[in-house]
């Protein structure tokens, strides 16, 4: 059975809000991965808040930290539940980390399984014009 999960202008064309989501920070402990140029340009910006927020990740890398809810330490500020406290800075992964990229869709599916922050997927798609 196909969805509008497969539907390639669907996804393209649709709006996802990362303020209503946040699935993404809500990993496995360890495995949102902080790079090699991530810590130097911390230790540059003094950012020894963020720094201390960083444990040992998979891969003999090292993560950041996870919070009491499961996501990831630096997720949620007070007025924006699933906003980044630290996004001017944020992490590579992050930063590399795509809106409605395959792996975005399968967080917002399985989040909206689990009753969590967000929104399903397939109920975004399905209000989303798609252009002919």
């Amino acid at each position: 059975m196909r969805t509008n999960l497969d539907n390639p202008l669907a996804i393209e064309n649709a709006e996802f809000d990362c303020l209503e989501c946040g699935r993404c920070c809500y990993q496995r402990e360890g495995t949102i991965l902080v790079s090699a140029a991530d810590l130097v340009r911390w230790h540059r910006e003094r950012r020894f808040d963020v720094l201390d927020a960083i444990g040992p990740g998979h891969f003999s890398q090292q993560a950041f930290q996870h919070g009491a809810t499961g996501a990831c330490i630096h997720h949620g500020m007070p007025g924006a539940p699933h906003a980044c406290a630290i996004y001017a800075t944020r992490g590579d992964t992050c930063r590399e980390f795509e809106v409605g990229s395959r792996q975005c869709l399968e967080f917002r599916r399985e989040g909206s399984m689990a009753s969590g922050p967000c929104p399903d997927p397939n109920e975004i798609l399905s209000r989303t014009v798609i252009p002919v």
